[in-house]
């Protein structure tokens, strides 16, 4: 959605032409700015980043710059018990890769229709009698699945990674190793990604920060120099109004931040499909910092002492009240018990130690609605152990955590393992949905209820897989068709096939080949077959197979 490459640079001589709107847009953007130059509080100086550069390196402040990548869903909830389990183990090896010296944010970003461009006008060739009127029905049902939103450009997913450098320079080398490090884990996971340059992760930014809003996103490099803008005016919302301690306002929009706390000793992978399948525009984001493996050993051991100078203490108060001193507190024996198989984990189970900030801020269109979305997202959260709590008088942080910049203000934070951060797996099921012409209904995805629209013959996937060339599985999805069609039923099937690549098919269902070729004594000469059908006809080389019992 937003890893386009940019176009060639030549910022002097491209001109960019603008409609009559986009120019009043652009204009009434320099006004406000203007206007609130000499404010006591703009929103800008609620987004807190010093530049973002064109190859989509972002500098936070003196010391830390940013980098963001896109990537896909692919196929999770739908499969077998194992399947799952080599996700999961391929998941884990991503979170295991995590540097200690690099900070990850993790964005699941669920948008409302109206949030994104998704307007696809469905097409059909011109009919005439009862196929215009089929056509009709036809196209206003598809019509009406589309106008929905059931299609899989409403979800979004980002890896934001910080480092810190004293230079841009150095920077960039150790952002670009790991950039090359989390794609590798997610080509081996299967998900396609794309890193995202300077100007679609301003586009990002400015859709999160206009959730639901139709304001079009316009900007280009030459405009700053020619405006005197920063690229900060040209994805803040008209305002932030964060006089309210639990939710704020962030244009027209109601917003609020909640943190969730993690009390359960195992936890859902279903957790994060939960959250996302919410019929609200949302922002879910964990913040995953890696201990260093020494240090985090150390740090268990210590708890681990802790926990038996309690027990200690515990015990002398015990038999000096002349109770049993194998009695203890409920609580002591389950710190313990979770530090020692923490401890085992880390130092044999080849796993490390993180800390953890889940976030999750929803928006509406009013108080009401808002207050309702909350509850739903408690509803999810509370029977698995994780109740959400409010960020009373931290909205403001909240949002700015929120955002894929790599920032995080929020110092809530719950210690996990490798294996418990993997469960929070991010992938539900694959989507496919092509906006060409020749795209064709497929039906509804059987768990995120999307409408597929495939285009088998000239168009790529959401993941980025060309379906027109050899090899895509056309011809497999034909095969596989006319066996279950043979092996379940009495129908008769008529193959055309001038390539022959059903003769193998026709063959083993022991069917009949019937070749026609012209000027061949051999075979059919459809030149040699008169049929008084009042006009001339026209026949094409092809290969026809009738498959049916007793054929001659």
């Amino acid at each position: 959605m937003f890893g386009k490459k940019r176009e060639a640079e030549s910022p002097q001589k491209q001109e960019i032409k603008l409609t009559r709107a986009q120019k009043k847009q652009l204009n009434a953007l320099i006004a406000q700015v203007n206007r609130n130059k000499n404010g006591p509080h703009t929103a800008q100086q609620t987004i807190p980043y010093l530049r973002m550069h064109r190859d989509g390196i972002c500098q936070l402040d003196d010391t830390h710059y940013s980098k963001t990548i896109q990537y896909y869903d692919i196929n999770y909830q739908l499969l077998h018990h194992d399947e799952k389990v080599d996700i999961l183990n391929g998941w884990g090896d991503f979170i295991n890769f995590c540097d200690p010296t690099v900070h990850y944010q993790f964005n699941y970003i669920t948008l409302q229709p109206d949030a994104v461009d998704t307007k696809y006008e469905v097409t059909f060739q011109p009919q005439q009698g009862r196929a215009e009127r089929l056509a009709a029905q036809l196209k206003d049902y598809l019509q009406n699945l589309l106008d929905t939103g059931c299609n899989d450009e409403n979800k979004i997913n980002f890896v934001t990674f910080t480092v810190s450098a004293e230079s841009l320079r150095a920077a960039r080398i150790h952002l670009n190793q790991v950039e090359v490090g989390i794609k590798e884990h997610l080509r081996r996971l299967g998900s396609t990604h794309e890193t995202l340059e300077g100007k679609e992760r301003l586009r990002a930014l400015h859709l999160l920060l206009h959730l639901n809003a139709k304001e079009q996103f316009l900007f280009e490099w030459p405009w700053l120099t020619a405006s005197g803008l920063s690229t900060k005016d040209f994805i803040a919302p008209s305002s932030f109004d964060f006089s309210n301690s639990k939710i704020f306002k962030m244009g027209d929009k109601y917003a609020t931040v909640s943190a969730m706390q993690i009390f359960a000793s195992r936890l859902d992978d279903r957790l994060l499909a939960d959250l996302m399948a919410l019929d609200n525009s949302m922002i879910v984001t964990m913040h995953l910092q890696a201990y260093d493996q020494a240090e985090a050993i150390k740090t268990v051991k210590r708890k681990l002492s802790d926990i038996d100078r309690i027990k200690i203490d515990e015990q002398m108060k015990a038999s000096k009240s002349g109770y049993d001193i194998d009695i203890l507190p409920n609580d002591l024996n389950t710190y313990g018990k979770a530090a020692s198989e923490m401890l085992e984990l880390l130092q044999s189970k080849d796993q490390r130690m993180f800390m953890l900030t889940f976030l999750i801020l929803n928006t509406a269109d009013t108080k009401a609605k808002l207050k309702s979305v909350v509850e739903q997202v408690k509803g999810i959260t509370q029977p698995k152990e994780c109740p959400v709590i409010s960020l009373d008088f931290q909205q403001e942080d909240g949002l700015v955590s929120s955002l894929p910049l790599g920032i995080n203000k929020i110092e809530i934070q719950r210690m996990m393992t490798t294996s418990s951060v993997s469960v929070l797996v991010p992938f539900t099921t694959m989507e496919l949905f092509h906006k060409t012409p020749g795209a064709l209904y497929y039906g509804r995805n059987a768990l995120s209820h999307h409408v597929i629209m495939l285009d088998r013959k000239n168009s790529k996937n959401a993941n980025g897989i060309f379906l027109g060339v050899p090899g895509s599985g056309k011809s497999v999805t034909a095969k596989a068709e006319m066996t279950y069609v043979l092996l379940k039923t009495r129908d008769d099937v008529i193959i055309c096939d001038p390539e022959g690549e059903y003769f193998p098919l026709v063959d083993e269902m022991d069917g009949q080949v019937i070749r026609i070729a012209p000027n061949s004594k051999d075979f059919i000469n459809p030149l040699d077959i008169n049929l008084d059908i009042g006009g001339s006809i026209s026949w094409d080389l092809a290969v026809c197979t009738h498959i049916k019992e007793g054929c001659p």
